[in-house]
C-alpha cells in the first residue's frame, strides 16, 4: 500500500515537472511568452473606448483617433479634435492613449 502511494506521488511529481518544462518551452523565438507579447494599438482601440463610454463613432472622431495612432505631437491633435466633438476631457485622454499605448 505504501509503495503504491509512493509510486503515485513520484508519478505526480514527474508530471508536474514535465508540465513546467513544457510550459517553459512555449516561449516564442524572440524569448517572450505569449502573455508578454505586445498587442498593436490602433484607431480602433480609440473608437472602442469612445463607444464603450457612450459616444457614437463619427467621421470626425474616427479622424481624431487616426491622429492619436501617430503619437507624439499628434496626441494633442487627437485630444483637441475629440473635445471639439463634445467628448469629455477624461474620455478623450483615455481614447487617445488607447490609440497609441
Amino acid at each position: 500500500m505504501i509503495r503504491i502511494k509512493l509510486a503515485a506521488i513520484a508519478t505526480a511529481g514527474a508530471l508536474a515537472i514535465g508540465g513546467l518544462i513544457a510550459s517553459a518551452g512555449t516561449a516564442s523565438a524572440n524569448g517572450q511568452s505569449s502573455s508578454e507579447m505586445a498587442e498593436p494599438t490602433s484607431a480602433g482601440d480609440c473608437l472602442y473606448v469612445l463607444n464603450t463610454s457612450g459616444y457614437r463613432t463619427t467621421p470626425a472622431r474616427r479622424d481624431a483617433c487616426v491622429y492619436g495612432e501617430r503619437g507624439g505631437l499628434f496626441y494633442g491633435v487627437c485630444l483637441v479634435r475629440l473635445q471639439e466633438t463634445n467628448v469629455d476631457t477624461y474620455v478623450s485622454r483615455l481614447a487617445c492613449n488607447a490609440a497609441n499605448d
